[in-house]
């Protein structure tokens, strides 16, 4: 079997970002959010670096994305060690003990944002900054994962935004990331975010092989698995299932070209549950084929899978 999973965003960082969607959500608290000024100044009336010491205390708590991350490492590389330390206008997380963990990485205090400054092949410094802008999350109220897509398909599509900035420095090979973090953000984008051919250009044509392909953006995760004779894709959306849903699962069918997509891609222009001869879609999954995909039950979740072939 082929497993691929698919780098969605800008460098390192998809690989980060993608790692994060597994990971569960916890609050941290509410924060003082009065603010609706978007420049790069620090022009709010948000008290930054009480902000700041908040959102240190939200990556360091014992159920963060970060505890959650190290936790990792202590299990699977035991001599990497990491260190975080708060000063008065940057937080500061080092790694050492391994080639695959070394280095240290300041995320300074910039008006109303955090910004960093990431080698394009610096994978645990994409990790760094997953974890902080779970933190960030957390602070603000907003939920994890829904986060996480979002801030993959910012990445992807490159849209302009003053919550999440990316610039890229070609001649360094560098990207500088700056996150807000005096406001949860209003991720007006989300429902611009669908899955399609342009995000799907780089996988191969499916064949008798059978394949394990996973990819989310935005508010929609998809899995992918089996050949071009038998086929299940699994979608899930955060809230319920929309023109997203629908225009994602029609574009990954129309690019995948299982046998008998055509008929599918034809024929299904709402959500709704469906059996042909050709593919079954069904809206209600239910618990056992959760447990058998990279998808866990959760209620904030609406899910879709459309199968084709087979029983």
């Amino acid at each position: 079997m082929k497993i691929t999973v698919k780098k969605l965003a800008s460098g390192m960082l998809a690989a980060a970002l993608i790692f994060a969607l597994a990971l569960s959500m916890s609050a941290c608290g509410k924060s003082d959010t009065s603010s609706t000024d978007t420049s790069t100044a620090n022009t709010s009336s948000v008290d930054t670096s009480s902000a700041l010491k908040r959102v240190y205390e939200c990556l360091i708590k014992e159920d963060s994305e970060y505890s959650e991350f190290k936790g990792y490492y202590a299990e699977s590389l035991p001599d990497v060690k990491f260190e975080e330390k708060l000063e008065d206008t940057k937080i500061t997380i080092s790694a050492s003990g391994s080639e695959y963990a070394e280095g240290t990485w300041d995320f300074v205090l910039d008006g109303d944002y955090l910004t960093i400054n990431v080698n394009q092949d610096d994978f645990m410094g994409a990790m760094m900054v997953s974890n902080v802008a779970s933190a960030i999350g957390d602070y603000l109220g907003m939920d994890r994962d829904l986060l996480t897509g979002y801030l993959n398909g910012m990445g992807i599509l490159d849209y302009e935004n003053t919550d999440y900035i990316i610039k890229q420095d070609e001649a360094t090979g560098t990207y500088t990331f700056k996150l807000n973090i005096t406001k949860p953000y209003e991720m007006k984008e989300l429902d611009q975010m669908v899955i399609d051919k342009a995000l799907l250009s780089d996988y191969e044509p499916l064949s008798e092989e059978s394949s394990s392909i996973m990819f989310t953006i935005g508010k929609v995760s998809m899995s992918v698995n089996g050949s071009a004779d038998e086929l299940t894709v699994l979608l899930r959306e955060y809230g319920q299932l929309d023109e997203v849903a629908l225009k994602s699962v029609v574009n990954a069918i129309s690019y995948f070209k299982p046998k008998g997509y055509e008929n599918f891609v034809a024929d299904f222009t709402k959500i709704e549950e469906v059996e042909t001869d050709g593919y079954k879609v069904s809206l209600r999954v239910d618990d056992e084929t959760l447990e058998d995909s990279v998808f866990q039950k959760d209620e904030k979740y609406s899910f879709m899978m459309v199968t084709f072939g087979g029983e």
